[in-house]
């Protein structure tokens, strides 16, 4: 009995709630009601005034925007690059045998001694020798984008390939000769 009694007061309550609210808002002009003024805050002020552009990719880069990740493929930036001209052994579950995989741990250290040491180098971006219109995909080069990097004017392959820890890997504008084996 309580409970149907408080029910009936609520309902009752509300219905005089809507007609007072329904009797306001139909009273309402935006015009006779303005806006409050801002309220001062002690809040600093932010400006955005841009980033700047990074430096680019090409041309002329010092060795610390230069990670190596394989006795061919280096990053920069955080975007990878496959150096093109030269064959290395490869790493991991990639690498066919332990022998393939010492051949791998020395010429990834090889080329960070050289980067390492490097003055004058340069890096070119170049097209990747993949069937037209599959750059950019796992079906060219695992997606990565080719390149060339060369240290005072001598490309990195031809003192890789010297040094005996890389093949001469010549591919032609469409396709590459299969790879040998490293073990």
């Amino acid at each position: 009995m309580l409970a149907v009694a408080v029910t009936g007061a609520l309902l009752a309550l509300g219905a005089s709630y809507r007609d007072q609210l329904g009797e306001l808002t139909a009273s309402y002009t935006p015009s006779a009601h303005p806006a409050p003024p801002p309220v001062a805050t002690n809040a600093p002020t932010v400006v955005k005034l841009g980033v700047p552009a990074p430096e680019p990719i090409e041309g002329a880069i010092d060795a610390r925007r230069i990670a190596v990740v394989g006795g061919d493929t280096i990053r920069i930036e955080g975007q990878s690059f496959r150096l093109i001209g030269f064959d290395t052994p490869s790493t991991g579950l990639s690498a066919r045998c332990a022998a393939e995989r010492d051949k791998a741990v020395q010429a990834t250290q090889r080329l960070r001694d050289i980067v390492a040491a490097a003055g004058g180098m340069k890096f070119q971006r170049v097209a990747c020798p993949c069937e037209p219109g599959s750059e950019g995909t796992l079906r060219c080069n695992d997606a990565l984008p080719c390149g060339v990097l060369s240290i005072s004017g001598r490309d990195i392959s031809d003192i890789l390939i010297s040094e005996g820890v890389a093949r001469p890997y010549v591919c032609s504008r469409t396709k590459c000769p299969p790879k040998q084996s490293w073990c």
